[in-house]
């Protein structure tokens, strides 16, 4: 895991990628017949693509060193350096913990408890990757008010009567300047990217494969099987088996069903229109 102080590089381009910890803006060549691009681009529109050719981006440096090993040409160009943290991880206890105590739980039948100890291993690394952009609504007089309506976060307001206002603005914006910039005091952006980071590439090879049809954050849906020794329901790191031999349509991310000789048995459908959806208008 990444920690200490962070240092500045400059200019990368003599150095091994090997020997780099960190962040890294990288010039990329991605191989044209390459079907299913493993890293990832913002465009200019804020929209996330997998893209083949040439291009720059900035890159976690062990996704960077994976690149590499298939079939991407990488020169770093400069970036952010991180130590590694001694020992490895600072959550090994905790999380292998809640895992011991979620089991138990589901072995006594308590769910809800199961439950809680599943968000609290789920949102350890998204509460250190926290957006640091806060969305805020005050009530204010007139002099306050018009202070609010020229800060770089502003977004509308509202006159309640001849006394107050309402302000809705953000902090911590891209337009804030440096001295106005107040991120949460718990978050660690090096931690969360570097799991989200290594569970992209501990997916890639499954997501890769020629019978990989679907894929959502964390699952995969394919036509053939997988090995005996990746699956478990108990083990962390591995890959639970929800449903199988089941014929299935997609139509769209987080919008699909599963069904056996017209019964359907999972309906996931993203929006209040679920309770409508059936297979037949699938």
């Amino acid at each position: 895991m990444p920690g200490g102080e962070p240092v500045w590089l400059d200019n990368c381009e003599d150095m091994d990628l090997d020997y780099l910890f960190g962040f890294v803006e990288a010039y990329i060549f991605s191989p044209p017949d390459m079907k299913r691009p493993f890293l990832l681009y913002r465009t200019s529109k804020n929209t996330l693509i997998f893209p083949t050719g040439e291009f720059v981006g900035v890159y976690y440096s062990k996704e960077l060193k994976y690149a590499k090993t298939i079939g991407y040409q990488v020169t770093p160009l400069c970036g952010c350096i991180i130590q590694k943290m001694d020992p490895c991880s600072p959550f090994k206890d905790f999380v292998t913990m809640l895992s011991i105590e979620r089991i138990k739980a589901k072995k006594k039948g308590n769910e809800s408890q199961a439950y809680v100890y599943k968000l609290l291993m789920n949102s350890l690394y998204k509460r250190f990757g926290i957006n640091p952009q806060t969305s805020l609504i005050e009530i204010c007089n007139y002099q306050r008010y018009l202070k609010l309506i020229q800060t770089y976060g502003f977004v509308d307001a509202d006159k309640l009567n001849d006394s107050y206002y309402i302000v809705n603005y953000k902090t911590s914006t891209e337009r804030n300047p440096d001295i106005e910039w107040k991120p949460p005091k718990i978050a660690a952006v090096q931690l969360a990217v570097e799991i989200t980071a290594c569970a992209r590439i501990h997916m890639y090879p499954y997501i890769s494969r020629e019978d990989c049809h679907y894929i959502d954050i964390n699952s995969i849906l394919i036509i053939g099987r997988l090995l005996d020794e990746v699956i478990s329901s108990t083990k962390l790191g591995k890959l639970k088996l929800e449903y199988a031999s089941y014929d299935t349509i997609y139509v769209a991310a987080k919008n699909y069903c599963f069904f056996k000789e017209r019964h359907v048995d999972v309906i996931k459908h993203k929006g209040l229109t679920k309770e409508l959806v059936t297979l037949d208008w699938y």
